[in-house]
């Protein structure tokens, strides 16, 4: 079930950014207000504020914008944050609603030791939905995330997930995750790189997961690591509720699965890190690399394997980082007959390619690349806090195909875009963005960074 975005990027500074690891390279439940997601560090308040509209500029800070002074509640241990939220995904449709985010800090440490984040909103097709997400940090390095979400028509989710970048004192990094989630706004277009747009179905995804893994350094002190993971995985695709698109079973039915299915896939994967943070990046390299298997034999009813390279370099091109220029290049493969179309790879979405929606383009096998220009136009401190505005034009080309021989200039995709974003480091971003492809123009919301 996705969740919407706020809709004011003043407000989003003030909000946090859930901190769970990356999945097959996109951020996993990257934002607290689409995809359910919530952050897990968030802006420290100053344990002393007075309660009302906020207190005034400190030496060498500027007033805070009114709007946040209304917004922002400062608590004796934490904050009060009530946020409006507003989103227009190309997936669900107009919603709009209201998202009260109490952050507690701990009373030994300058760090967050809990938040609550309930929201309600309506959408005129799922109608009411009420979500309730909790955070709590027992250690600077170990997060525990619990989120429920119910709405009128379909969608339900119930999701926990345990994360350890400091597993038995050292380097090494563990977490488990389960979750149901019942997502009615899913599009699908048919498989391959022409498909029409016009050629839209709807459907309900239900999913049932539980996901393992644990990583480590090739050798102690080294940039590199390697991580194993395993998903158990249960799925069922029915018809979505939206009327004005077909569902997948008159469209595709014979994609659509008559009952759950189970996926048992078995990762290792090598990454490399050299980033100067793993949220607000100004410099370094990210690279990852993985194969994935799923065999019968393993317990799962389709057999395939998956292939990933997933490329990013930042590099300062001043003294400070008033302009960081961010690249990307992400190829996935996956091989096998008969995996089902919610299984394999596509070409869109806000982390991968913004100008297509999430399911645009699905094929055996995607490539994109992303370059964009980091511009700070200026700094703002307020309540103790450091912010930078950005503007950050973008441009990308990207294709879907059965295989990479088979990859032509006629499937290629270009887009052009610009995002605007506040950045308080090391822990917060808050981004709007326009990207326009050549199905038209696509605007997205989110706590995040693309990438």
């Amino acid at each position: 079930m996705k969740l919407p975005a706020v809709g004011c990027l003043v407000v989003v500074l003030l909000s946090v950014r859930e901190g769970a690891r990356a999945s097959e390279g996109a951020p996993a439940d990257a934002s607290m207000l689409s995809s359910h997601g919530s952050p897990t560090g968030a802006v420290m308040p100053e344990p002393t504020l007075p309660r009302g509209l906020g207190k005034p500029a400190g030496p060498g800070e500027d007033p805070p914008p009114l709007a946040l002074r209304l917004i922002v509640r400062p608590l004796d241990r934490g904050m009060l944050i009530r946020l409006p939220l507003i989103d227009t995904d190309p997936n669900r449709g107009f919603t709009f609603g209201f998202l009260p985010v109490l952050i507690v800090n701990s009373a030994k440490e300058d760090r967050i030791q809990s938040m609550h984040a309930p929201s309600l909103t309506y959408n005129p097709t799922f109608k009411t939905n009420f979500t309730h997400r909790y955070y709590y940090y027992p250690t600077k390095e170990s997060t525990l995330m619990v989120r429920g979400a119910i709405s009128q028509v379909l969608e339900r989710e119930l999701f926990v997930q345990y994360d350890n970048a400091n597993v038995f004192g050292g380097n090494e990094e563990a977490g488990i995750k389960a979750q149901y989630n019942a997502d009615a706004s899913n599009r699908f277009f048919g498989v391959g790189p022409t498909t029409s747009k016009r050629a839209a179905a709807n459907y309900l995804l239900k999913t049932l997961i539980v996901d393992g893994y644990y990583g480590m350094p090739i050798y102690k002190g080294s940039n590199w690591y390697w991580t194993v993971e395993h998903r158990l995985i249960g799925n069922k695709v029915a018809d979505g509720p939206i009327k004005s698109i077909a569902g997948v079973t008159t469209l595709y039915p014979a994609a659509v699965p008559a009952r759950f299915h189970q996926t048992s896939a078995f990762k290792a994967f090598i990454t490399y890190d050299t980033l100067d943070s793993a949220i607000t990046t100004t410099r370094g390299t990210y690279a990852e690399s993985f194969a994935e298997t799923s065999q019968r034999t393993l317990g799962s009813e389709y057999v395939y394997q998956r292939f990933s390279v997933d490329l990013r370099h930042f590099r300062r091109t001043s003294d400070d980082d008033t302009f960081v220029t961010a690249g990307r290049v992400k190829f996935e493969q996956v091989i096998g007959d008969g995996v089902p179309f919610f299984l394999l790879p596509y070409l869109g979405g806000k982390y991968l390619f913004p100008a297509y929606g999430d399911g645009r383009f699905t094929t055996q096998g995607v490539l994109a690349a992303v370059l964009e220009e980091r511009v700070t136009l200026f700094r703002l401190k307020t309540g103790g806090v450091l912010t930078k505005y950005e503007v950050a034009p973008f441009a990308g080309l990207g294709s879907s195909f059965d295989t990479p021989g088979r990859m032509t200039s006629r499937y290629a995709r270009p887009l052009v875009g610009v995002g605007l974003r506040a950045v308080a480091p090391p822990q917060v971003v808050g981004s709007i963005g326009l990207g326009i492809g050549q199905e038209g123009m696509n605007v997205f919301m989110d706590i995040n960074y693309p990438f």
